[in-house]
């Protein structure tokens, strides 16, 4: 008998697909948080802006199985963008102080697009669609934000690698009817132990000076934009510069009518 509790010990079950309810991911903690009727956040303080970031939701042996579902079924799919710095942003200036930055970036993603793409059809096979569309997701967002969300806008999936950043950017789309007053995003992102850091950094009061920690194993951020941010260039732990990885799952919703 000890022998059997040994090994049935030793050799856990593992995840080949993520739960249909994001629900079936959270810990404790995370499931007081779900359950909750109100949480205190950023979205309740008065000047604040709206985001918020959670952690200690996810155990890291969960997360840890949610990272290799994502390195073995859609890392693959992932395609590289980036947009470089303009060198005319800075030789073209005729005036001292006058420089302005447009969004530059590096990272791999995925837009999920319709049931018919190849996108779709890795995301779903892996539950990921079924995962990000589940009603615990929504809800634990609208917790967060103490708000109802609207119409789901979009999903992509987002991988940060060693040196991978965004520039600061707005995320004000104005020429899109849907969302030009504003849109709620939810992050679920897991970081690989080869991390060692990235920063969220956002504006408050006028400055670009608060600062998140976002290479936890496991954490969800909850966003009301436009507002200004940006993301650090991902810092690898020595040695580890290939193997380093955060992972990005992102949900959009319009505002509620």
């Amino acid at each position: 008998m000890m022998l059997y509790y040994t090994l049935t010990s030793f050799f856990k079950p593992t995840m080949k697909k993520f739960p249909s309810e994001f629900e079936d991911l959270l810990n404790a903690n995370g499931k007081r948080i779900l359950n909750s009727k109100q949480y205190p956040s950023n979205f309740t303080k008065k000047g604040a802006i709206p985001i918020e970031v959670v952690n200690n939701i996810i155990d890291q042996d969960v997360a840890a199985k949610c990272i290799a579902i994502l390195d073995k079924t859609v890392y693959a799919k992932l395609k590289p963008i980036s947009s470089k710095i303009n060198p005319n942003e800075l030789w073209g200036m005729k005036k001292n102080y006058t420089e302005r930055l447009s969004k530059n970036l590096r990272m791999k993603t995925m837009e999920i697009g319709g049931p018919k793409s190849r996108s779709y059809e890795a995301a779903q096979a892996c539950g990921l669609i079924q995962m990000l569309n589940s009603e615990s997701l929504r809800k634990f967002g609208e917790v967060v934000a103490s708000t109802r969300f609207g119409t789901a806008e979009n999903n992509q999936v987002i991988c940060y690698e060693s040196g991978d950043y965004v520039s600061p950017h707005n995320d004000h789309h104005p020429e899109n009817e849907n969302v030009k007053n504003g849109f709620f995003d939810i992050h679920l992102m897991f970081s690989n132990r080869h991390v060692e850091h990235q920063l969220l950094v956002h504006e408050q009061n006028g400055y670009l000076n608060q600062c998140y920690n976002i290479s936890q194993p496991a954490a969800m951020a909850i966003y009301k934009l436009p507002f200004w941010h940006y993301t650090t260039p991902l810092i690898a732990k020595p040695g580890k510069e290939k193997m380093a990885r955060r992972w990005l799952l992102l949900r959009s919703f319009e505002l509620s009518k």
